[in-house]
């Protein structure tokens, strides 16, 4: 191909332009192979780019239909939850309103327990006696009141 450029200045000028001339599209041609080579490469890289994107995009899209998913059993979650608590709540001010009636109740029982009980001098009030010790100690004061009063009697009788 080079031995072709070198032409003999001696040669016809027609000869030169045709040599010229086929020289000039031999070289357009294996420029237009060059670029087609080069568009087919950069087609080839393009799809290739294409299908690596969206692969990336399709895990992206499943990774987010996850995430949605999740997210709305989260959301169902927490209003489930606030309803719960709702309940809760109107159930401890009952409660809260219960204690307090409760409470009002054993101090009025508590006032008329005190109207009504006897009252016992010389015993020590403790919460863990014994039913039988504390009979003993009521038979020892009424047997104390009765023989006080025999001899209130015996007094009275006396004084007449």
């Amino acid at each position: 191909m080079f031995k072709i450029l070198k032409l003999d200045i001696w040669k016809p000028l027609k000869f030169r332009k045709v040599l010229i001339t086929l020289l000039f599209k031999k070289f357009i041609d294996y420029i237009r192979d060059v670029l087609e080579m080069k568009t087919d490469y950069f087609v080839a890289k393009k799809l290739l780019i294409n299908r690596n994107a969206k692969s990336k995009l399709d895990s992206v899209e499943e990774r987010n239909i996850k995430i949605e998913g999740k997210l709305d059993y989260l959301q169902k979650e927490l209003i489930e939850i606030r309803n719960e608590n709702q309940g809760i709540k109107i159930e401890n001010k009952q409660l809260r309103v219960d204690l307090k009636a409760q409470k009002e109740r054993i101090i009025d029982l508590e006032r008329e327990t005190r109207k009504k009980k006897i009252v016992k001098f010389g015993f020590e009030e403790t919460n863990k006696e014994d039913m039988l010790i504390m009979k003993n100690k009521i038979k020892e004061v009424m047997e104390k009141f009765a023989v006080e009063l025999n001899e209130k009697e015996d007094k009275a009788e006396l004084t007449k």
